[in-house]
């Protein structure tokens, strides 16, 4: 690799279009922007393009381009082409499967980040990727349903606690979710340091944690009777 040459590397915060600058005999340093420098082990970097940019605009023209091309990849086809051969493929090949002949080296940096944010068909090992068998993404996909469901539940919960009433009919999902609510109202922090409570399992996704603190407050204040069962527009809790 050559001072400036574009690479795509991986990072903690996943994959990212980058400056190569120098190496030793451990590590890779890229460019971060701002005067930030990342040294990385060598065997994350996804991809060297062997274009060596002459400006940051020839950067950001090239970046912008691959983030273009990675919003419209699906690799679905060409997954169900390979997903039975018990073997590993080049990001070069794969490329080649997807486009229908040579790629360039945009296509290629885009793939390497697609496939680097969406792992649910493949794997990526040694400079190669492994397609996963049918049945591990078809688990993968039905945990996300699973996990859909329950973000639709608690969506549909807060919109109805809002309302100052609860659904008449509530999912586990939903009654557990409500049940931590009343502990926490009546224990406050306490409750979820006890272990009691299911909070802290619903994070980011709920909008019910973020950061490990506790964010109670995004909840829409209830009328006095939704959350102990007296109104008569809810059902009562068991």
């Amino acid at each position: 690799m050559q001072p400036n040459e574009i690479v795509v590397v991986l990072l903690g915060k996943g994959a990212s279009v980058v400056p190569y600058l120098s190496e030793d005999e451990s590590r890779v340093s890229v460019g971060l922007g701002r005067n930030k420098i990342a040294r990385i082990p060598r065997e994350r970097i996804a991809l060297a393009t062997g274009i060596v940019m002459a400006s940051q605009d020839d950067l950001e023209g090239f970046r912008a381009e691959c983030e273009a091309l990675a919003t419209s990849i699906d690799v679905s086809d060409v997954w169900e082409v390979v997903a039975e051969e018990a073997d590993s493929f080049r990001l070069e090949e794969l490329a080649d499967l997807h486009w229908g002949g040579t790629a360039s080296q945009a296509q290629l940096a885009a793939l390497a980040l697609y496939l680097d944010r969406n792992s649910d068909l493949f794997v990526r090992g040694h400079e190669s990727y492994s397609p996963r068998t049918a049945g591990e993404v078809e688990e993968i996909q039905d945990r996300r349903r699973r996990q859909a469901q329950r973000e639709e539940d608690v969506a549909s919960l807060i919109r109805a606690v809002a309302q100052g009433a609860l659904p008449d009919e509530m999912t586990s999902a939903q009654k557990g979710l409500v049940r931590d609510l009343k502990g926490y109202a009546i224990h406050g922090e306490a409750f979820e340091r006890s272990g009691s409570s299911l909070l802290t399992s619903r994070s980011s996704s709920t909008g019910l944690r973020s950061g490990g603190r506790s964010r109670m407050t995004r909840w829409p204040k209830p009328a006095p009777s939704s959350l102990d069962g007296t109104s008569t527009t809810t059902c009562a809790m068991t």
